[in-house]
C-alpha cells in the first residue's frame, strides 16, 4: 500500500514519553499507581517546566540516531495535553511550559524530512465523566452511557484538533481505551475517517479496535500473524518515562540486536526516550542514540531494503555473537571478539567470499573439509562498541548441520 510505504522502510523510530509525570520522576502511571488526588496532580504541572526543551535538538538527535519518525505522547492517560487544545485548560500552553509542544516538534521534525505522529490516549483519568482514574488497570464499565458518549466526543474533538490544525500529520498512535474496548463504543471508524479528512495519507495503528494500517507491539520482537506492517516499542532502560533511579540501561549491542531482530522480520524498532521535566534528554540516552546511529552509518545498514534479514535461528546459536541472513548471504555480528581471527562452524555451504561490512574490505579466510571457516585480519578494521559485522557470501541459502537430541532432561 502506497500510504504505508515510508513506514515499512523506516526501520527505526523514536517514541517520547513526556508530561507532568516526567517532573514527578516515578513513571507515566504515577497518578494511577499512587492514587494521587487529581487536584494534587494538576498542581504538579507547575513542576513540568520544559525550561530546557529544544525541539530542534530532539530532531537533530533523531537524525544522528538514524531514526525516521517520532511518536510523541501528545496526551497520555493522565489527560494532560501538549498542544493548544480548546477542550481543556489542562494543557501545556496554559500551565507548566506555557508552550505548544506539538507545534514546535512538528516544525522541527518536518524541517528535517522526518515523519511525526502522536500517541493519543482515549482513556482520560482527569475527565469527570471517565469512571475512575484509579482502576487496575482499566475500569470495567461506564457509569452510564451518557458518560461514555461524553468522553468519546471529547476525544474526537481533540483528535480533530491534532489532525486538522497543524498541517500534515503522518501517524496517529492510539492507546489506553477502557472501558468499552470495542470499535462501536468508541466510534472507531468515525475517528479514522476524521483523521483522514484533512490527512488522507495518515497512518493509524491497530489500538483503536480496528485493524488500522499497522500493528503496534510493545516489547515483542516476533512478526504478528497478520503479516502486516508492524513496529515494536522498546525502552532503553526499564522505564518509559524519566525515572532517575532506573540506571539499568541496555548495552548498545543489545539495542542493535533488537533492531536486527525487528527489521529482519519486516518491522520497525521504536526506541523510547524519557526526557526530564525540564525537557532535557538524559545524557546516557543521548550517547546510546549517537552510538547506534554511528553503527548504522558504519555498516551502511539503511542501504539494504530489508536490512540483514531475520536471525538465522535454523542454524546453531552462537556465543558472543548473532547471525542473520538475506538470500545467499550470511551476516556474523560479533559482540565480544577482540582477536584477529574468528572461527565459524554452523553452515554446510561453501563460502565464496568474506567481507567486512564496516569498511567493505574483503577478508582472507579458509574453509576445511568439516565446514569450519576461519576468517582473519579482523583487527585491521577498528572495532566499535558493537564489535564487527562480517558478510559471508555462500553458494546457496544458509544450510545448517541439523540438530541432535531434543529431549534432554534439563
Amino acid at each position: 500500500m502506497a500510504r504505508t510505504n515510508w513506514f515499512t522502510h523506516a526501520k527505526l523510530g523514536m517514541i517520547v514519553h513526556w508530561g507532568i509525570y516526567s517532573a514527578l520522576e516515578r513513571g507515566e502511571w504515577v497518578l494511577n499507581r499512587e492514587r494521587i488526588p487529581l487536584k494534587e496532580y494538576r498542581a504538579a504541572a507547575a513542576q513540568f517546566t520544559a525550561a530546557r526543551f529544544n525541539a530542534d535538538e530532539w530532531a537533530d538527535l533523531a537524525v544522528a540516531a538514524g531514526q525516521k519518525y517520532l511518536i510523541l505522547t501528545a496526551k497520555h492517560h493522565d489527560g494532560f495535553c501538549l498542544w493548544d487544545t480548546r477542550t481543556t485548560d489542562f494543557k501545556s500552553p496554559k500551565v507548566g511550559p506555557n508552550r505548544d509542544i506539538v507545534a514546535e516538534l512538528i516544525t522541527a521534525f518536518h524541517r528535517r524530512g522526518l515523519k511525526i505522529g502522536f500517541f493519543f490516549s482515549l482513556a482520560d483519568w482527569s475527565h469527570p465523566a471517565y469512571p475512575t482514574p484509579y482502576a487496575t488497570d482499566w475500569p470495567q464499565t461506564w457509569r452510564n452511557d451518557q458518560d461514555r458518549a461524553t468522553v468519546v466526543a471529547y476525544a474526537m474533538a481533540q483528535i480533530q484538533e491534532l489532525t486538522h490544525n497543524y498541517g500534515p500529520i503522518d501517524l496517529m498512535w492510539f492507546d489506553g481505551a477502557a472501558p468499552g474496548m470495542d470499535a462501536a463504543s468508541w466510534r472507531a471508524q468515525e475517528i479514522i475517517d476524521l483523521c483522514r479528512a484533512s490527512n488522507p495519507d495518515i497512518l493509524v495503528n491497530n489500538r483503536l479496535f480496528l485493524p488500522g494500517d499497522f500493528d503496534a507491539l510493545e516489547l515483542h520482537l516476533h512478526r504478528p500473524e497478520t503479516q502486516r506492517p508492524w513496529e515494536t516499542d522498546y525502552p532503553m532502560n526499564d522505564s518509559w518515562a524519566w525515572n532517575p533511579s532506573d540506571t539499568n540501561y541496555k548495552p548498545l549491542h543489545v539495542i542493535w540486536q533488537r533492531l536486527l531482530q525487528a527489521n529482519g522480520q519486516g518491522g520497525n524498532l521504536l526506541l523510547n526516550v524519557g526526557p526530564r521535566g525540564d525537557g532535557s534528554i538524559p545524557q546516557h540516552e543521548i550517547e546510546l542514540l549517537h552510538s547506534l546511529g554511528a553503527r548504522i552509518r558504519r555498516v551502511n545498514y539503511h542501504a539494504e531494503e530489508l536490512g540483514y534479514g531475520p536471525e538465522a535461528g535454523h542454524l546453531r546459536w552462537l556465543q558472543g555473537a548473532m547471525h542473520t541472513y538475506k538470500g545467499n548471504s550470511l551476516y556474523l555480528h560479533l559482540w565480544y571478539r577482540n582477536t584477529d581471527e574468528v572461527a565459524y562452524g554452523s553452515i554446510k555451504n561453501k563460502v565464496l567470499r568474506a567481507t567486512m561490512c564496516d569498511d567493505g574490505r574483503e577478508l582472507p579466510f579458509t574453509q576445511d573439509a568439516t565446514g569450519r571457516v576461519r576468517i582473519r585480519t579482523l583487527s585491521r578494521t577498528p572495532r566499535d562498541h558493537v564489535g564487527w559485522c562480517i558478510r559471508l557470501d555462500l553458494d546457496g541459502p544458509p544450510e545448517g548441520f541439523g540438530v541432535g537430541h531434543q529431549d534432554l532432561n534439563f
